[in-house]
């Protein structure tokens, strides 16, 4: 009997020491004590032929959707008539082909070249957006760089997301690490210059222990010279700002509801089926950020069995110190946010049950959160 106890001791360490709660964070601004409004939207465009999509850009008038399937690169939309446009940039093994589905790595200051960076082949291409002699929209490619160094130990890395800033350096939102920073700045070479950025949760391995941050997986937005993150299964944002020297400046850290997870094994974070998923996508313009936001609990997915039943539902307008001004009603369920090139309108992605886009007046939005104040 008391071996049996002893034993049943044991387990129940093993247990506690390989999946156990972690701390609760401070809720620096609770994303609910915005009261959820409505705006007034319009079915911009009903039957989107960009399914895949995962960015959506405004650039030269036109709204710009980064990876609509796997044989093209982008594919654009006229944002006065709502005409298509067409696709540009082909998929393939080519000097300037990409893989399927490239990340988004920001534009140019004067808003006529996009940068697309592929994780698979770890480069950046940048394109300059041009027009062929019938109208439709053409690219031509600028330059192509590749990371000189991805190797965390004896691994090949890449990032999770990359921007560019406006003086020229890189940020990457990493994937491996043997630091316990979650950034890394890089050269206008994408050589590394520093990691960077306390982690969103406590609990991985420390220093030199090679972590994977895949459960930080979210959006990397820059404007200007400042990076926003915002978090895909969590409601928590960060900024941090790049000098001319590159010096790292951390403007804030927000967290907007409580984080439920457990440290697997000392090595995985896992989140709780009681935990609320965060923000599907993020976009910042002069005056505000705008994200679209799920807050529902992770254990409806596998109730409803289905991804869609944690997307996100409501956008949720930010000013620049990430403090949360309006939250607003989306049709539904919705990823991707975009703001239009002369930032008057907002064009959120419906993905269930068509593919579609929603459009709004920025206008409405600042009327609506003016009346709140």
């Amino acid at each position: 009997m008391l071996r049996l106890i002893q034993f049943t001791a044991l387990i129940l360490v093993i247990l506690l020491n390989s999946c156990y709660d972690r701390k609760k964070y401070d809720i620096t601004s609770y994303i609910y004590d915005i009261p959820l409004d409505s705006i007034t939207s319009e079915l911009w465009f009903p039957e989107l032929m960009a399914i895949n999509a995962r960015s959506m850009i405004g650039i030269k008038s036109k709204l710009c959707l980064i990876g609509p399937d796997e044989h093209m690169l982008t594919y654009y939309i006229d944002e006065t008539t709502g005409k298509e446009l067409g696709y540009a940039g082909i998929v393939g093994e080519g000097p300037e082909d990409m893989q399927p589905f490239p990340i988004y790595a920001g534009k140019s200051i004067n808003g006529d070249t996009i940068y697309l960076y592929d994780f698979n082949v770890k480069k950046i291409n940048a394109y300059q957006l041009n027009e062929t002699n019938d109208g439709k929209p053409k690219l031509k490619m600028v330059f192509s760089k590749r990371l000189p160094n991805p190797l965390v130990g004896k691994y090949s890395s890449s990032y999770m997301g990359i921007c560019k800033t406006a003086n020229g350096y890189y940020v990457g939102l990493n994937f491996l690490s043997v630091s316990d920073k979650f950034l890394t700045l890089l050269d206008n070479d994408l050589n590394i210059i520093k990691e960077f950025g306390e982690q969103p949760l406590e609990g991985l391995p420390s220093k030199g222990s090679i972590k994977s941050f895949r459960s930080f997986d979210g959006t990397l937005c820059v404007f200007e010279n400042s990076i926003y993150y915002a978090a895909s299964k969590m409601a928590y944002m960060a900024r941090y700002d790049i000098t001319e020297k590159g010096q790292v400046i951390h403007k804030w850290t927000q967290r907007y509801t409580d984080v439920k997870y457990k440290i697997e094994n000392k090595q995985n974070i896992k989140f709780r089926s009681d935990n609320l998923k965060g923000f599907s996508d993020m976009i910042v313009g002069k005056k505000y950020i705008f994200a679209t936001y799920s807050g529902i609990p992770m254990a409806k997915m596998f109730k409803e069995r289905s991804v869609n039943a944690i997307g996100a539902r409501t956008l949720v307008v930010f000013n620049h110190e990430g403090e949360p001004l309006g939250r607003f009603k989306l049709r539904s369920c919705s990823f991707c946010v975009g703001l239009s090139d002369d930032e008057e309108y907002i064009y959120v992605m419906n993905i269930d049950p068509e593919v579609q886009i929603e459009r709004m007046k920025v206008s409405d939005i600042e009327d609506k959160i003016k009346n709140k104040i």
